[in-house]
C-alpha cells in the first residue's frame, strides 16, 4: 500500500493484541494482498505505521494493520471469531 497510513480502532487493535499473547493461529485476508496464515508474534509500529507480525510456513510476514480485511483464529476455543476489519 503506498497510501498514508490509517490507524485502525483500539477496540479492532486489542484483538490483534490478544491473537499475539495467545500466539493465535491466524487465517488473514487483505485488502491489498493475498490471504495468509501464520501465528500471530506481534504488533509494533515503525515509520508511523503498524504492523502485524506472522510466522508463516514461508517465514515471518509482516502486513500492515489498515491493509486487514479480516482475521480468523484457527486455534480451538479461541476468545473469538472472525474479526473484520474493512
Amino acid at each position: 500500500m503506498n497510501q498514508s497510513y490509517q490507524p485502525i480502532s483500539c477496540t479492532l487493535h486489542d484483538y490483534l493484541e490478544i491473537a499475539c499473547m495467545r500466539h493465535y493461529t491466524l487465517r488473514v485476508e487483505r485488502i491489498a494482498g493475498p490471504e495468509t496464515e501464520g501465528r500471530a508474534l506481534d504488533v509494533f509500529g515503525r515509520d508511523r505505521v503498524e504492523y502485524l507480525l506472522l510466522d508463516t510456513v514461508h517465514g515471518q510476514v509482516e502486513v500492515r494493520l489498515d491493509d486487514l480485511k479480516a482475521i480468523t483464529p484457527q486455534d480451538a476455543g479461541a476468545q473469538f471469531g472472525r474479526i473484520d476489519f474493512a
